[in-house]
């Protein structure tokens, strides 16, 4: 019975050591590669994004985008006005009305409406909008 219960103890040891060393030897497995939709890795640089690329990976990229639109917007607002975007839409007319959705929708009708401008310039009409109680 010992040499029963010893040869069981090594086997559990000795198994998945086994399977491992086979795995290794027989190489990586081959698998298909990982396949983005198209804007799924983002872009490189939002401003200079140009807008009917925009326009059309939009739907289908990270939900992100709009977010990104709102750092940009929010980094273009402090260095024209020296203000956080809170602080800059307090002082504004309508500012209240600027929403993240409203924001991005923004952008986005810009972009599609503008499909050989970039990002940057439909942040730039945002900013006109914006000032002048839109």
């Amino acid at each position: 019975m010992p040499n029963r219960a010893l040869a069981a103890g090594i086997a559990r040891v000795l198994a998945p050591a086994a399977l491992i060393g086979l795995s290794l030897a027989a190489g990586p497995a081959s698998a298909d590669p990982v396949r983005l939709r198209e804007g799924m890795g983002g872009v490189d640089d939002m401003g200079a994004t140009k807008c009917d690329y925009y326009a059309y990976i939009h739907p289908n990229g990270p939900s992100g985008f709009d977010q990104a639109v709102l750092y940009w917007f929010q980094g273009y607002v402090n260095a024209r006005s020296g203000k956080a975007l809170n602080a800059f839409l307090a002082e504004v007319p309508n500012g209240n009305r600027w929403t993240f959705e409203r924001i991005g929708r923004h952008v986005l009708d810009y972009c599609t409406a503008n499909p050989d401008r970039t990002v940057a310039d439909g942040v730039m009409d945002l900013w006109s909008r914006v000032v002048s109680g839109g």
